[in-house]
């Protein structure tokens, strides 16, 4: 073979290599994608089945394949899911850089700073939001979680204005209804609440709040029995209703019934499903009655992790401040 001839058979076989390189780094690009789109999906079938932790865990292999905007975005929903909210709301404003106008993104991200109570932020993500083009059930979340965000910094006509804006958009929405409800309570009008309580019972018969709400009413217009009632017709909902319990043993040992009062919480130790609350008004109204070692015995079930998860108080005036139940 003569030299040329060498010369561009060497080049030739050169290009052919390169081109068979191109070719395999092509095709393991398109696989990756391919493992990645795979995963996404399954952790998004996971995820809307209800296992958030193996779907984080899906969803984190599809990002390390391939980081693409959807697969972070039901990333950050799973961290809402598992609790983990200051992770999810770093996630969800980095996203929000890159789509602004991303409407379901911008709710999430509302919803989340409102619960962690980041208030000023969420006014600002509020205002993003309301100037996006919304239809009209996204418009009524985004007024239910301004009647959350107002009620948490005190302003109530505000809440109860985004409350009935939510309810005009969008009927089936007890929770605008009950921070509409919480509002009028905190502003003094017992009446209203009372009124307006009694109708969304109708609407909504198995939420269990509005009847809280609506002996939260009667005993600010002196009327326990009828708080009483409402309080038994909650716990007729849900048996398990913690609030509705401490409540209404508040109430009967108020009316010096504490025998009814311990009658009421002791299954709930006796059962071994008692929140350090319930097992610490318990052991209040023991010593009430003068039963010492009564008292210790249920106090002595009470661990210090426990303790640590409710700051060790028991606090029996304020049970309505705060969330919602």
């Amino acid at each position: 073979m003569s030299f040329w001839k060498k010369i561009f058979a060497k080049d030739g076989s050169s290009a052919d290599e390169n081109t068979a390189a191109a070719a395999e780094q092509e095709r393991e690009e398109k696989a990756k994608l391919r493992n990645a789109d795979a995963l996404k999906f399954d952790g998004l079938r996971l995820l809307q089945a209800g296992y958030a932790e193996p779907a984080l865990n899906s969803l984190a292999r599809s990002i390390e394949l391939h980081p693409e905007f959807e697969s972070r975005y039901y990333y950050a929903e799973a961290l809402t899911r598992l609790g983990r909210n200051a992770e999810a709301i770093e996630l969800y404003q980095s996203l929000a850089e890159e789509a602004p106008e991303h409407i379901s993104l911008n709710l999430a991200l509302l919803a989340l700073l409102v619960a962690e109570e980041r208030y000023e932020e969420a006014e600002q993500r509020l205002g993003i939001a309301a100037a996006l083009s919304l239809e009209e059930a996204e418009e009524a979340s985004l007024r239910l979680y301004e009647a959350m965000l107002a009620t948490g910094t005190a302003q109530y006509e505000r809440a109860i204005v985004a409350a009935d804006r939510a309810l005009e958009l969008r009927k089936d929405m007890p929770r605008a209804a009950l921070y509409k409800a919480k509002s009028l309570l905190q502003l003094g009008r017992a009446d209203e609440a009372e009124a307006w309580v009694e109708s969304m019972r109708t609407q909504f018969p198995e939420e269990e709040r509005f009847p809280l709400y609506a002996a939260e009413a009667a005993l600010c217009q002196k009327e326990p029995e009828k708080a009483e009632r409402a309080l038994r017709d909650a716990i007729e909902i849900d048996p398990f209703n913690e609030e509705a319990h401490l409540r209404l043993a508040t109430l009967l040992s108020g009316q010096n019934r504490t025998e009814e009062a311990v009658s009421l919480l002791k299954p709930f130790v006796d059962e071994e499903r008692a929140t350090v609350r319930i097992k610490q008004q318990l052991a209040a109204l023991y010593r009430v009655q003068g039963n010492e070692s009564g008292a210790e015995a249920v106090e002595a079930t009470i661990s210090e992790e426990d303790l640590a998860e409710t700051d060790g108080r028991a606090d029996f005036n304020n049970l309505y401040t705060g969330g919602l139940y």
